[in-house]
């Protein structure tokens, strides 16, 4: 199937919807989100997200929502919440002839941040469609969620996250449109572009592929199911896979091995795992997260055994040099087709070094003073490090194309065509701090504390969160 060329304005057609996906183009901040808890227990830096418009109401009233595939819930805020906590856009409910309220209290943790209201039901537009009697967490309450670029969020992981917390009426909207038959296939698919383009670079397109925005062919895997239960402990092993009548929940896929390939093609470093591990597919997470001790490794072979890169324990990422930016390294992610073992020729998702370096304080890695490395370590003393689930976040997905199958439960990926752009081409005449006139510049807006280099046991008491859901928790168990 061959569509044309995404504009900016969204489109529908014979059952195919497409929304274009926006990233603003304001530089990050130094500190992180942390999203924890009973849908999402992930770390986000703050800035730079990738969000679509959708309408809600009767008439509508317009919302941009940070596009998520590691959550379930689509909320946004009220104007039964103070402008301080909600300072963007509010739904009016007495302003939609449409709009039913269950009374049934919502409440998402986060981490550092939550977000709590009640339940509804309401029409929700997206891209030129009218879903009605979705379900919306309408919020009256956030607490260090929303920022300058978002006004809610459109979780889009599948039915059984929300069905395991008792709400088996609140369907995920992709899987109520294809539940609804408004798609013309049961799929929505994801194109982000290259991280240094902005305004309206990126598409959703709910019920379709466009084939222009990758090379070579689509190669699908399974998705994971997990096997559910509550507790009173909080997300032991995280992520991993059940048997065949599990649940599911995250867009999982098995992964079996990170290799960075030299110009030769052998690899200068390789980990095949000695089992199969999940790898989630988050669109709502800025960056990715492994096992922490696999990152050495990754930065000693795409550094060449150099210093150029550091652990900062207080947002628990690398700092690394923004002149590696210009190399052409990659980092390979290794996806098994068989939910049971490694296979001879795997998916690979090939992320060129240029994705992962993520300047901190400027749009460009030319400008920045500071860059962060798009691969950290799963954060400690949360849910995330105490299982063994890889989050592969907008720093590695950007380089594929993205196609979410929900009847055939896989995930299909191919190369991303990114548009033409050079991070050169923005690059501030005035500019006196380059990247190349010295590893870790001395005016670095964000340094280091003393003496901190890789990381050590002694940063594993910075953070400790825990957050239940209710009395009980949920966990995710693997059956081996």
């Amino acid at each position: 199937m061959l569509f044309t060329e995404a504009t900016d304005t969204s489109s529908v057609t014979d059952g195919i919807l497409r929304i274009p996906v926006r990233r603003n183009n304001l530089q990050k901040q130094a500190i992180m989100d942390k999203r924890d808890g009973s849908t999402a227990p992930l770390y986000n830096f703050k800035g730079k997200t990738y969000t679509i418009e959708i309408g809600v109401g009767t008439p509508s009233q317009l919302f941009n929502v940070s596009l998520d595939t590691g959550s379930a819930d689509l909320w946004i805020p009220t104007t039964n919440c103070p402008v301080t906590s909600c300072p963007l856009a509010r739904f009016d409910q007495t302003k939609s002839s449409s709009f039913k309220s269950t009374g049934q209290a919502f409440s998402n943790t986060y981490g550092i941040g939550e977000v709590n209201g009640t339940y509804g039901f309401d029409v929700v537009t997206v891209g030129g469609t009218s879903l009605p009697n979705q379900s919306v967490g309408f919020a009256s309450e956030t607490r260090e969620i929303i920022d300058t670029q978002t006004d809610g969020l459109l979780g889009m992981a599948w039915p059984g996250m929300n069905t395991i917390r008792n709400r088996k009426d609140s369907v995920p909207f992709p899987f109520n449109l294809m539940q609804q038959n408004k798609l013309a296939q049961p799929i929505f698919s994801v194109y982000f572009n290259s991280q240094f383009a902005m305004g309206n670079v990126g598409e959703l397109i709910l019920g379709g592929i466009d084939q222009t925005k990758f090379s070579g062919t689509l190669a699908y895997v399974p998705v994971a199911t997990y096997s559910p239960t509550l507790t009173g402990n909080l997300f032991p092993n995280l992520g991993q896979f059940s048997g065949d009548q599990g649940t599911y929940i995250y867009w999982t896929v098995p992964g079996q091995a990170i290799t960075v390939p030299s110009s030769s093609g052998q690899p200068t470093f390789s980990t095949n795992f000695d089992k199969l591990r999940p790898f989630i597919f988050d669109t709502g997470t800025t960056i990715t997260y492994v096992s922490d001790d696999i990152i050495p490794g990754i930065l000693k072979a795409l550094t060449q055994n150099s210093s150029d890169y550091r652990y900062n324990f207080l947002d628990q990422t690398y700092r690394i040099n923004c002149a590696l930016a210009k190399q052409s390294n990659v980092v390979e992610f290794d996806l098994s087709t068989s939910l049971s073992n490694a296979t001879s020729n795997p998916v690979k998702v090939s992320v060129p070094i240029a994705d992962l370096i993520i300047p901190i304080d400027s749009n460009s890695p030319d400008t920045a003073r500071a860059c962060a490395f798009g691969l950290a370590p799963q954060p400690l003393g949360t849910s995330l490090s105490m299982g063994n689930a890889y989050i592969l976040g907008d720093s590695v997905l950007r380089s594929v194309y993205q196609v979410y199958d929900m009847k055939n439960s896989r995930i299909g990926v191919a190369p991303a065509k990114n548009n033409p752009f050079s991070w050169n081409d923005t690059a501030a005449a005035s500019s006196t701090s380059r990247p190349g006139s010295g590893r870790f510049p001395t005016n670095d807006p964000f340094p280091f504390p003393t003496g901190l280099g890789p990381r050590s046991a002694a940063s594993k008491t910075s953070i400790s969160s825990f957050v239940t859901m209710g009395t009980a928790t949920l966990i995710l168990y693997i059956l081996a």
